[in-house]
C-alpha cells in the first residue's frame, strides 16, 4: 500500500467515526468484531459508489434493507432497482466455510442461499435462471462483473481480498473466524513475528 493510500484511508475513517465502531476491550484481547450497522454504514457510503459506477449502465439504484449476523450466519436483504426490469428484491444467507487469512492468502469461502424476487414481473425469476444456465444470480452477476475478487460458482462465493485494486494486506497479520452472533461478525486476530510459522 503506498503511503498516500494509507493516509487517505485513515483520514476516512477517522472523519466517519469507524474506530468508534469497535470495542478495544475486544481488540485488546484479539477479537476484531464488526458490528451489522457498520455493515450498513459501509454498504451505503462506501461500497454503493462502485457498485453503481460499475453497473450504473443497468442500476437506478442499490440498497441493502437489512443486514443481520445470528445463528451463525450473515443474512442480507437487497433491493435493485433496474433500469429495464424494475425492481428486484433479494435476499440472502451467507455462512463462512473457510477463512483462509495468513501470509500471502486473504480469502474466505462462503456457501450460499438467494432468494430473488421480480416485483413487476411474476414468473419472470425462474425463465430467466433457466435462461442463463445458472445456479444463481450472484453466479450471473459474478461472471458479467469479471471481477477477480469475487467468484461465484454453484451456492459457493469465494472473496479474494488480495484481488482488490489499491489493497495490499500485511502478510504477518493472521485472522481466524469466530462466528456470527449477537449481530457480531467476530474473527480473533494476531499478528505474527518474523520467523513465526
Amino acid at each position: 500500500m503506498k503511503d498516500a493510500d494509507l493516509k487517505w484511508m485513515l483520514g476516512f475513517a477517522f472523519r466517519q467515526r469507524i474506530f468508534d465502531q469497535f470495542d478495544p476491550d475486544d481488540l485488546e484481547a484479539g477479537i476484531f468484531a464488526i458490528r451489522e450497522d457498520l455493515v450498513v454504514f459501509l454498504m451505503g457510503g462506501f461500497l454503493k459508489p462502485q457498485i453503481m459506477k460499475r453497473f450504473g449502465n443497468y442500476l437506478d439504484d442499490f440498497i441493502l434493507d437489512r443486514c443481520q449476523f445470528a445463528d451463525g450466519t450473515v443474512q442480507m436483504d437487497v433491493t435493485l432497482k433496474l433500469k429495464l426490469l424494475g425492481n428486484v428484491t433479494a435476499k440472502y444467507v451467507f455462512e463462512v466455510q473457510e477463512c483462509q487469512f495468513h501470509k500471502d492468502v486473504h480469502r474466505f469461502i462462503v456457501k450460499f442461499q438467494e432468494d430473488v424476487m421480480f416485483s413487476a414481473l411474476a414468473g419472470f425469476s425462474s425463465l430467466f435462471k433457466s435462461m442463463t444456465q445458472k445456479d444463481s444470480y450472484l453466479e450471473m452477476i459474478s461472471e458479467l462483473s469479471n471481477e477477480d475478487f469475487f467468484r461465484a460458482e454453484g451456492s459457493i462465493l469465494t472473496v479474494d481480498l488480495n484481488e482488490l485494486p489499491g489493497i495490499k494486506i500485511p502478510s504477518r497479520l493472521h485472522m481466524d473466524f469466530l462466528g456470527c452472533r449477537n449481530g457480531r461478525l467476530e474473527f480473533a486476530f494476531n499478528w505474527e513475528e518474523e520467523g513465526e510459522k
